[in-house]
């Protein structure tokens, strides 16, 4: 159990570091830890008229599997399902455009190197 409390605090100090990141980007803060009925999404930030959804991922190093490989089908299906339901419980129309973006954090926590990847999967 205490493992896992680590593990979570390293995760929400993630996602404060790529919000940061992206913000000072020129997006937008919406939302964050968006949970539906499968799924979550880390981040919603707007770029411009565009929705981002946004999968934080984080590593201490890449020698087992790169950040962004830690992604499976299973979790962007989980992605894709929970942004259908952000986007109708909010009322964006279907015809919004929208994207999802990856944002990998490696290395130590206090100094990481981010990478931010744009249009990382498609629905």
């Amino acid at each position: 159990m205490k493992k896992n409390l680590h593990a979570s605090a390293k995760g929400k100090q993630a996602e404060h570091a790529a919000l940061d990141f992206l913000r000072g980007c020129g997006l937008k803060f919406l939302g964050r830890n968006y949970r539906a009925a499968r799924g979550e999404i880390d981040l919603i930030l707007q770029d411009g008229s565009t929705v981002v959804f946004v999968e934080v991922r984080s590593r201490a190093d890449n020698a087992w599997m790169d950040a962004v490989e830690s992604i499976d089908r299973r979790k962007i299906e989980n992605i894709i399902h929970a942004s259908r339901q952000y986007l109708q419980q909010h009322g964006i129309a279907d015809d919004a455009e929208y994207r999802f973006d990856v944002v990998t954090l490696t290395g130590k926590s206090r100094a990481p190197k981010i990478e931010w990847i744009k249009d990382a999967f498609e629905a």
